[in-house]
């Protein structure tokens, strides 16, 4: 402000009262501008602090947004994850009973030395070699073989051979250069894709 209260009196002092008052409007004007730029300012200010909330606000709202979706995205999975693994012990617990159940796997390894009976005669040198857990397993696998060829005269009695070492329920035969493993764990491992795929789904209905 050019006039101050100070020169104001002294203008009232010096000039008189005319000039006093003409001081007095001065003043008042400046004063009156300056408010009005305080005004304008602390309007500008708030408007900024306004704008600068609604950012945060909206900046806050896209973040937990994103939060919940991947937090739903993590859910999901876990529970895909762990309905899987619940059909797959399932599975595996069924895969075990069957494979432990000596006609169960009479009937398998019958199916086996029927499929192969034809391609013996590609290898004719080759023998099937089943692999089992146990001398009692293997014991049924001769059985299963025998059985199997004395059903059937008309199929060609393949040369085999029985072995332990299997960690596992089940058999792994072994034929022209391929090998075959029929266990729980092989069960599970053939399902799984279909198992989680199938899981998938259900979970996105």
């Amino acid at each position: 402000m050019q006039h101050t209260l100070e020169s104001f009196v002294r203008t009232l002092q010096q000039d008189g009262i005319a000039a006093g008052k003409a001081a007095g409007d001065d003043i008042r004007r400046e004063a009156a501008l300056t408010a009005e730029q305080i005004v304008a300012e602390a309007r500008r200010a708030a408007a900024k602090i306004l704008d600068d909330a609604r950012k945060q606000h909206r900046e806050e709202a896209a973040r937990q947004a994103q939060e919940l979706q991947l937090a739903a995205r993590d859910a999901l999975l876990e529970l895909q994850r762990r309905m899987c693994n619940a059909v797959e012990r399932i599975i595996d617990a069924d895969a075990a009973s069957i494979l432990g159940d000596d006609s169960h796997m009479v009937r398998f390894i019958e199916t086996v030395v029927t499929a192969f009976a034809e391609t013996e005669a590609t290898h004719p040198d080759e023998a099937i070699v089943f692999r089992v857990s146990s001398d009692d397993a293997r014991a049924i696998v001769r059985h299963a073989l025998a059985k199997s060829v004395s059903r059937d005269s008309t199929v060609h009695a393949p040369v085999f051979r029985e072995e332990t070492g299997l960690l596992d329920l089940g058999f792994e035969y072994r034929h022209g250069g391929s090998a075959v493993e029929v266990t729980p764990e092989s069960v599970v491992a053939l399902l799984s894709p279909l198992i989680s795929e199938e899981v998938a789904a259900r979970i996105r209905r």
